[in-house]
């Protein structure tokens, strides 16, 4: 776990502020959670300086700018000043669960206590989901009676670093997954455990309420039944456990949604009036034409397939980081390779593994779904009715949760290598991948020497000319000028960081389009 720490770390502080994947709202989610709101109210109230900071670093900010990271400690010394503040809309977030924002939550909580700039409750909501990541896959490793390295080699990918190092709550969804697998895997291979005890059942019962209130982990539940009927006082007993489990898990989401009802209604209007996506409509296609979306579903892998496999490993950012193809293959024949021959202890039945591949097939089939219904608009649908189109949003990192089922019944007893070299082999594939990872967001995001001296810096030409009183910011190469002076404050910049240049060097620099904001 030393390698997620320092692998972690380096995610956490290399990523530029508020580009991973939705990472501002889920921030903004974790913030009104510190003041006390498990559930969100219309409006979340967010300290403008936080506002300004989200303004400044958009999404997909490389395609706008490079990053100086001086830019990035202009945050670091704004005061956070709580008293100025503003309610956001925050629909999407706003759905979830406060349960898994709890770690970010309580760092930023602290941070606003202590007065921490904007930038440094970012890094503390970081480093808060990192520590709490590392202590479930962690406990989930503790758990397991073989099988770890497969497990850490899935909890190391650059994709679940990446998110658990972020204000996303992806991390602590992924991490719970791989807790509660691991656990019901020792509740049945462990012949330490030779029956179910009180406390078997009350730690699964927690485990169970924690999965239903991380997205979509309640899946997983249905690993019960790999646990053999022995270990219960009767095997009608057994199908009590697992039929209750799975009730338990439905009656947590249900409860979850019935409580935050109203946001709930909210993200629908919100989907509705702003991008045109009608849910009932797409859910009503999906019962009356279920094998034109099941054809839409097979053409979507087949045209995207190499895609989520990339994702899955690691498409940083917002979906800007792009890793060698190679990076993906070697990690993903990582993966099977210490499946195929990490594993002593479990041994699973043929019928054992069918139901680990129906799991993860049902589980992925129901991201396909939930994305069908939540990104779908009308004209897309109309064109999928006649035979073309994919079903959008889906991302490869939607299936790291369910990974670990599908390593599970790729596992055999028959192929075995030293345990030592595998680890060799796992700990060379991890370190070399996510170092790529790591250098690929630093020359994706960040300012380089060949971009010239003033790069990200505001400047203006030296002169007495009207035409000289002009400020200008340089970024990617080119000049910007500055209409509004307001402009610069409320991005970060400082007045006393300009510099005056002489005309030669101003006019070797290109100009590129105004910047037209307030």
């Amino acid at each position: 776990m030393l390698f997620g720490a320092l692998l972690g770390a380096a995610y956490a502080i290399l990523l530029p502020p508020l580009q991973a994947p939705d990472e501002f709202t889920h921030f903004y989610r974790a913030y009104g959670i510190s003041e006390g709101s498990c559930v969100a109210p219309t409006l979340t109230s967010i300290p403008l300086s936080l506002q300004a900071m989200t303004a400044a670093f958009p999404l997909n900010v490389e395609q706008e700018r490079r990053i100086d990271p001086a830019y990035i400690l202009t945050f670091a010394r704004m005061p956070l000043d709580q008293s100025r503040r503003s309610g956001v809309m925050n629909e999407a977030a706003n759905m979830y669960s406060c349960v898994p924002y709890l770690p970010s939550a309580l760092a930023i909580g602290a941070g606003r206590i202590a007065g921490t700039p904007p930038a440094g409750l970012l890094y503390l909501s970081r480093m808060a989901n990192l520590l709490a990541y590392l202590i479930l896959v962690y406990l989930a490793l503790r758990q397991l009676p073989g099988f770890q390295i497969p497990l850490l080699s899935l909890a190391l990918l650059p994709m679940a670093l990446n998110q658990a190092a972020s204000a996303s709550w992806d991390g602590i969804a992924f991490a719970t997954a791989f807790l509660l697998c691991a656990y019901i895997i020792r509740l049945a291979w462990d012949p330490a455990i030779a029956s179910l005890r009180r406390n078997h059942r009350w730690t699964l019962t927690g485990l169970i309420i924690l999965a239903g209130l991380c997205k979509a982990d309640a899946w997983l539940v249905p690993l019960l039944v790999l646990i053999p009927a022995s270990k219960f006082r009767t095997p009608r007993e057994k199908w009590i456990v697992v039929t209750g489990s799975i009730g338990l898990a439905l009656i947590v989401i249900a409860g979850w949604n019935f409580v935050n009802r109203q946001d709930m209604v909210r993200w629908v209007e919100h989907v509705r009036d702003g991008r045109q996506i009608y849910l009932s409509e797409n859910f009503s296609f999906l019962l009356h034409h279920p094998w034109i979306l099941f054809d839409t579903f097979l053409r979507t892998w087949a045209a995207q397939g190499r895609d989520f496999a990339a994702q899955f490993v690691g498409r940083l950012g917002w979906m800007a980081v792009v890793l060698p193809s190679w990076t993906t293959w070697a990690y993903l024949l990582l993966l099977v390779f210490a499946a195929l021959t990490d594993t002593s202890q479990i041994r699973l039945t043929t019928g054992q593994r069918l139901l680990c591949l129906t799991i993860v097939a049902i589980a992925v089939t129901s991201v396909f779904v939930g994305m069908w219904s939540a990104e779908t608009t009308r004209a897309h649908r109309d064109s999928v009715l006649h035979g073309s189109g994919y079903i959008a949003g889906v991302q490869g990192r939607y299936f790291i949760p369910f990974a670990f089922p599908l390593l599970l019944a790729l596992s055999n007893t028959r192929l075995r290598v030293g345990r030592r070299w595998l680890l060799a082999v796992a700990a060379l594939i991890i370190l070399s991948v996510n170092a790529v990872a790591l250098k690929r967001i630093h020359s994706t995001y960040y300012v380089s020497a060949d971009m010239g001296p003033y790069e990200n810096k505001l400047v203006r030409r030296a002169g007495p000319a009207p035409e000289d009183t002009k400020i200008f910011l340089v970024r990617g190469g080119t000049r910007h000028w500055i209409i509004f002076g307001s402009w610069v404050e409320k991005h970060g910049y400082r007045w006393d960081d300009l510099q005056i240049i002489s005309p030669e060097q101003f006019n070797a620099i290109p100009e590129g389009k105004a910047i037209i904001e307030q």
